[in-house]
């Protein structure tokens, strides 16, 4: 993987030389999105829970199933929403609400 590695690192903005002899990116060189991260836990919360459920009910993971999600704050029924593909198609559903 050398190869592949190398030929991402070429396309990446700002890049420069080989990944070779790129120094190791330190922790402070990446953004920190709080607003971001409440919401993928948000998300994360929400799938984890739809597929404990699943996995507690013995519900083989290539059933497809109804969810119902809760939320009474607006914020998160914003995210929810705008995310809710990604709800149907980790926690395995064919329809939500």
């Amino acid at each position: 993987m050398p190869f592949v590695t190398e030929e991402i690192w070429q396309r990446m903005p700002g890049a420069e030389g080989s990944i070779m002899t790129a120094r190791f990116p330190e922790p402070t060189d990446f953004a920190f999105h709080p607003a971001a991260m409440k919401e993928m836990d948000l998300l994360m919360g929400i799938i984890n829970g739809v597929r404990n459920i699943r996995g507690e009910m013995n519900i083989a993971p290539s059933k497809k199933v109804n969810i119902l999600v809760e939320a009474p704050d607006p914020e998160e029924q914003a995210t929810i929403h705008r995310n809710a593909h990604y709800i149907r198609s980790l926690g395995g559903s064919k329809e939500w609400r």
